[in-house]
């Protein structure tokens, strides 16, 4: 696997499935394997990224409506926005601790592609 690592690592994200791709071979013969594996990191990964998406827009949400942060005012509504604060960070700081992120989405990507035709 290690020439299609190199590959998906290298082509990210425009990595071409179609065609007779060397570097690809070792997925295509084990793609369920590969799918098998890699389907609740990527899974994991996607549901991160809209969790993320949701954040920011919450963020700019209460940015534009000016609110006001004062723990002895509003209690609950600052408690929760800290915990928010702390839950994204801990996620995006798990997140960055995998190094291989764009390799494992890609083979995931590409073992996908090759099974069902689709992306």
């Amino acid at each position: 696997m290690e020439s299609a690592v190199k590959y998906i690592n290298k082509k990210f994200p425009n990595i071409d499935f179609r065609g007779n791709n060397q570097n690809l071979n070792n997925i295509q013969k084990e793609k369920s394997e590969v799918l098998n594996t890699l389907t609740s990191f990527y899974h994991t990964y996607i549901d991160v990224m809209e969790f993320r998406d949701h954040v920011y827009e919450l963020l700019n949400t209460i940015d534009a409506c000016q609110c006001f942060f004062n723990i002895t005012v509003n209690y609950e509504f600052t408690k929760s926005y800290l915990d928010l604060i702390v839950t994204y960070t801990s996620v995006i700081l798990m997140l960055s601790r995998i190094d291989d992120k764009k390799v494992l989405v890609g083979m995931y990507n590409c073992a996908h592609e090759m099974s069902n035709g689709a992306r």
